[in-house]
């Protein structure tokens, strides 16, 4: 059986660990992305910031060990981005 639930401490390394090898597999380990964001190596911390537009949860077997994750949260517009309605309309 499979549980989701909030990220803890002890999936930082794990959680890191699949974002770079994904990165690495699509070659985007360049200067800019996750892939060298010192936040990425304490998820657990950087998403604990007690706001509710925000969150990282992780699936897990029952003994707690994380088979993967997904990060919510809200993104500042910024003009050029996608869904940017002046970008888009415009």
């Amino acid at each position: 059986m499979y549980v989701i639930r909030p990220i803890e401490e002890c999936d930082n390394a794990f959680l890191a660990t699949i974002v770079r090898k994904n990165l690495e597999r699509f070659h985007l380990y360049i200067p800019g992305t996750a892939y060298f964001a010192s936040e990425l190596d304490f998820l657990s911390t950087f998403y604990d910031v007690g706001t509710e537009k925000q969150g990282c949860l992780v699936v897990s077997d029952e003994s707690s060990t994380a088979f993967g994750g997904v990060v919510i949260a809200e993104i500042p517009r910024h003009q050029g981005l996608c869904g940017d309605t002046e970008t888009v309309s415009g």
